[in-house]
């Protein structure tokens, strides 16, 4: 078991509270679920996708003063931001020249500090939503000046956050594990006031599953992706209205994870180190499925090709790389200076010595 793996683990029971949410509207909507035989592609290492398609992909180096341990990434329209583990912060890079544009708050309790930067987004005007999940409250940000416009708290503890039009926001709640009847997604007005709920919880999750700690990743204009960050087999795709649309389901065969096991993790947490599973971000398009990868006890990334039923995953020995976004256009992939790392030739970067975002057309 690893250490990222065990931490996962802490993080989520020492945030989980109870919190009651009253009696919202359900909106579930109809959808289908769609099944993507991960299990049925041939398994190969992830250089050779990188090899077909290094003569499309767009690299940025970054500058020299962006060094994080990066979460989560978005890019909007000329910028990428990048949420920073280790302090805590937002950056916001050029996506022209990797010039550190600026940064958004750092750790602390201060004004303009936080906590714990669990989700941001950008809304119709391109303004910064930041959600600090410590201090309950989403602080909104001007997109020319970064200063700080709005700051509003919240009555529940919320794990991430994506805007949708008209100042509305939909967020991942956690659950109460003293009602019937709970949910993930929470979709709230403009005045931050719930309108209704999405996607109950399985019935007999315990307050130890990891089941419950949910993500959102872009997808198109129209639409976004919703997944669980650590272990899951589905995914939603859900519109702008905050309606599901579509259910994804990633299945690993053998490696599937028995629902006994996924449903305490206390009582089974070395039972991990034998199942593969898909988690947040992930994106499915016709001709491609991507996401990170809970694999065997260790956290990596997939990318199947869904028409070649070819499935890539990263191999150790050919350097450090990650996945940390994508949309239905291009993978997001995160590439750290590495003075041995076979990516940097097959991309063919000759500064080892610097950070790049890569862009990985789908």
């Amino acid at each position: 078991m690893t250490d990222r793996f065990v931490k996962t683990c802490a993080v989520i029971l020492t945030t989980l509270v109870v919190l009651s949410c009253g009696h919202l509207p359900v909106k579930n909507g109809e959808y289908t679920s769609i099944r993507i035989p991960l299990c049925d592609s041939r398994e190969l290492p992830f250089r050779d996708y990188i090899a077909q398609c290094s003569d499309k992909a767009v690299s940025v180096r970054l500058d020299s003063t962006v060094l994080l341990d990066p979460v989560r990434v978005k890019v909007d329209q000329d910028r990428i931001y990048l949420s920073d583990r280790k302090m805590q912060q937002l950056l916001c890079v050029s996506k022209s020249d990797g010039r550190l544009l600026s940064r958004i708050g750092h750790y602390g309790r201060a004004e303009n500090e936080f906590l714990q930067v669990s989700g941001f987004d950008t809304d119709d005007n391109g303004n910064i939503w930041v959600l600090d999940a410590r201090r309950k409250c989403i602080l909104q940000y001007d997109r020319n000046t970064f200063q700080l416009i709005l700051k509003k708290n919240l009555n529940v503890l919320a794990m991430d956050i994506k805007c949708l039009p008209g100042s509305r926001c939909v967020l991942f709640i956690l659950p109460d594990m003293n009602e019937s009847a709970r949910f993930q997604l929470m979709v709230m007005d403009k005045e931050l006031s719930p309108e209704y709920s999405l996607l109950p919880f399985p019935e007999h999750i315990d307050s130890e599953s990891l089941l419950m700690a949910r993500s959102f990743n872009d997808y198109d204009s129209s639409h976004f992706f919703t997944t669980n960050m650590y272990i899951d087999d589905y995914a939603h795709l859900v519109d702008m209205t905050g309606e599901i649309k579509q259910q994804y389901e990633f299945d690993f065969g053998r490696y599937r994870i028995p629902d006994n096991v996924r449903e305490n993790i206390a009582s089974y947490a070395e039972e991990f180190s034998h199942f593969r599973c898909a988690c947040a971000p992930v994106g499915v398009t016709e001709s491609v499925a991507w996401g990170q990868l809970f694999d065997m006890g260790r956290y990596s990334f997939f990318v199947n090709d869904r028409l070649a039923r070819s499935l890539y995953i990263p191999e150790d020995q050919d350097g450090p790389i990650s996945l940390v976004g994508g949309d239905s256009k291009f993978l997001y992939l995160y590439l750290p200076s590495a003075p041995e790392s076979r990516y940097f030739d097959l991309l063919g970067i000759s500064d080892r010595d610097a950070d790049y975002m890569v862009f990985i057309p789908i």
